[in-house]
């Protein structure tokens, strides 16, 4: 992050009439607003930012093995569908497993890693597709009884992903 200061020309009756274009192109305000950024994401602390990474990154790396565990076989699947179910199916979630349980947690990771301001709201977004799963799979048990592995496999991530969103968010020791 480059030292915030006053660049040359950059007063307010140089920018004429202090227009936001002349404001923006100056470097004024823009530089003061990254600096803002970088101390809320520097607010963090660094045991925190790496426990959260390691986690982020255990799950990418369960999310593949549960991938190719459901290539070798199908049948895997069952246990988050209703029963009757062709356990095929559960191959209709692939897209958006994928996008949720390892892209997301992967550029989580990769953004806490690099102190990048995107990092917090993909993790909020990988939050919410963990919390979505584990109702789904909750649903699931409360409408037909079944599906209680999956739900409860569901569950911890739902519940750990917010809570270290939210103190990442914060600053939160």
């Amino acid at each position: 992050m480059r030292e915030c200061r006053r660049e040359r020309g950059s007063s307010r009756e140089s920018r004429g009439r202090g227009s936001l274009f002349h404001f923006l192109a100056a470097g004024v305000g823009t530089c003061e607003a990254r600096s803002r950024e970088s101390e809320q994401v520097n607010a963090v602390p660094p045991s925190l930012r790496r426990a959260a990474v390691l986690l982020l990154a255990a799950e990418a790396l369960l999310g593949l093995a549960w991938f190719a565990a459901l290539l070798v076989r199908e049948d895997l699947g069952s246990v988050f569908l209703p029963p009757g179910v062709d356990p095929s199916l559960i191959l209709t979630f692939v897209a958006a497993d994928f996008a949720f349980y390892v892209a997301a947690p992967v550029a989580a990771a990769a953004g806490l890693t690099r102190e990048r301001r995107w990092a917090l709201p993909v993790l909020w977004l990988h939050a919410g597709g963990a919390l979505y799963a584990a109702l789904w799979g909750w649903g699931l048990v409360l409408v037909t009884g079944s599906g209680l592995i999956g739900a409860a496999l569901m569950t911890p991530p739902a519940v750990v992903l917010p809570v270290l969103a939210a103190r990442l968010s914060r600053g939160a020791p």
